[in-house]
């Protein structure tokens, strides 16, 4: 009986996953109520208060971007991650070998002459992860961490090394 005991009170308790406090501390249980807070949050975590951007010049000068730039950069880019929005994994990208490479250049500098970004490239998909501590602000990122997922000619290996 002991050894039970024993055993039920050494394993670690973990906090249950499906609700998160309200900016004012209430416990929110409902899908919809979470879901409205974590919207709530991301608006005021990622608005802008510096009004209208000025308006870029175009076409931008600048030296274009070169093939062994990218070449280099996919080759860079760590194997096994999850595809983002796109769909498309790092592995397909270097698959595609040079063809490949001179087609994203092509398709690379064509945006950075333009200044036009294919609204497909902007998109990232948000997910949260439970940590195993409880908040103390009542902020959702207190007691969850955020990870996104872009799509994969966005990636910098530079800037994101995990």
């Amino acid at each position: 009986m002991n050894q039970k005991i024993n055993d039920i009170a050494s394993k670690k308790r973990r906090a249950q996953g499906g609700c998160i406090k309200s900016k004012d501390g209430k416990i929110l249980m409902e899908t919809s109520d979470i879901l409205e807070r974590w919207l709530e949050y991301i608006q005021e975590l990622f608005y802008d208060e510096r009004g209208q951007q000025p308006e870029t010049q175009k076409p931008i000068e600048g030296p274009p971007i070169l093939k062994t730039e990218v070449e280099k950069t996919i080759n860079d880019m760590k194997n096994g991650k999850a595809a983002g929005p796109d769909q498309i994994p790092i592995e397909l990208l270097q698959a595609l070998g040079n063809w490949g490479i001179d087609q994203l250049t092509k398709l690379l500098n064509r945006i950075y002459d333009t200044g036009n970004i294919p609204k497909d490239m902007l998109i990232s998909t948000f997910i949260t992860l439970r940590k195993n501590r409880e908040p103390q602000n009542n902020q959702p990122q207190e007691s969850h961490t955020q990870t996104s997922f872009e799509n994969s000619t966005n990636k910098n290996p530079k800037q994101n090394q995990t």
